[in-house]
C-alpha cells in the first residue's frame, strides 16, 4: 500500500497546488551510500518483536471515528534497540498524530520517546518511501518529510522538516518551508528557507541537497493496520521492510 497526502483545492488555488506537489513528485532521492554501516548487526531483534507483540495495549493508540491508523517498525538511529511508530492521520487537514516508543536498554520493557511537538503532533511521516541521511560525524540518522498543512480552501502550506531520534528523544531540524494563498481567487506561492526568500526549484532542491551533504539514503517503511493483524509475523515483515534500507 503506498500513502500519499494529498490536499484538495477549489479552482485557481487547486490547479497550482497540484503543479507544486507533482513538481516535488519529480525530485528523486540520492540512493544510499555505500560506506553506511550497520551499528546494530548483532542485536537479537526476534526477542524485541516478541517484546513488541506482547506490548500492544501500550503503544495501540485509542481509536476515534473518522481517524486512520498505522504502525510501522524502525530503528531510526540504528542503535540495535527497535522502536514502533503508532501513527494517526485526523481531521479534514489529514494531520498526524501519534507516539513513537523504544525497546529499552536491557531490552525489557518499552519506553516513550519525547516528542518536539505538543499533543503528539508529527510531520506526515506515514510514507513508505523516506528519503534520508547520514551524518557520519556525529552519528545522526535523518528522515526528511515534507509536512501539509491548511486552513480552510484557501490557505495552504508545507514544510520540509528533518527528523532524527537519539537518546530516546525525537527531534526536528526545518530544511525550508512554502505557502500557497489565494486572495481575491488569485493563489500567491511563497517559498523560503529560514527567513530568506527562495525560488521554487530552490525549494524542490532542499532534500536532494541535503542528503548529497551527507551520506544519503532511502528508507522503506511498511505500516501496518490492525484490521490486517498485529501479531509478531507482521511485525517482523514491518521491521525487515525497514532493515532491508541498510542492506
Amino acid at each position: 500500500m503506498r500513502f500519499k497526502m494529498q490536499k484538495q483545492f477549489a479552482g485557481i488555488l487547486c490547479l497550482t497546488l497540484c503543479v507544486c506537489l507533482l513538481s516535488a513528485c519529480s525530485s528523486p532521492a540520492p540512493q544510499r551510500s555505500a560506506t553506511v554501516e550497520s551499528t546494530a548487526a548483532a542485536a537479537d531483534y526476534r526477542a524485541q518483536i516478541r517484546l513488541l507483540a506482547s506490548s500492544q495495549s501500550q503503544w495501540q493508540q485509542e481509536e476515534e471515528q473518522g481517524s486512520v491508523y498505522h504502525y510501522a517498525v524502525t530503528d531510526l538511529d540504528w542503535n540495535g534497540r527497535l522502536e514502533i511508530l503508532a501513527m494517526s492521520t485526523q481531521g479534514t487537514g489529514v494531520y498526524t498524530y501519534g507516539n513513537i516508543f523504544e525497546v529499552s536498554e536491557d531490552g525489557s520493557s518499552l519506553l516513550e520517546c519525547s516528542l518536539p511537538f505538543e499533543a503528539g503532533d508529527l510531520p506526515e511521516m506515514i510514507m513508505d518511501v523516506v528519503p534520508a541521511a547520514f551524518d557520519s560525524a556525529d552519528g545522526t540518522y535523518y528522515y526528511l518529510f515534507r509536512d501539509d498543512r491548511k486552513n480552510g480552501a484557501a490557505e495552504y502550506y508545507q514544510s520540509i522538516q528533518a527528523i532524527s531520534l537519539k537518546d530516546g528523544a525525537v527531534s526536528t531540524k526545518p530544511l525550508g518551508r512554502m505557502s500557497l494563498v489565494a486572495v481575491d481567487g488569485v493563489a500567491k506561492e511563497e517559498y523560503y528557507c529560514g527567513d530568506q526568500s527562495i525560488t521554487q526549484a530552490e525549494y524542490e532542491a532542499i532534500i536532494p541537497e541535503f542528503q548529497s551533504g551527507l551520506e544519503g539514503f532511502t528508507a522503506d517503511l511498511e505500516w501496518l493496520t490492525l484490521g490486517a493483524g498485529m501479531d509478531e509475523a507482521a511485525l517482523t515483515k514491518s521491521w525487515e521492510a525497514f532493515e532491508a534500507s541498510r542492506n
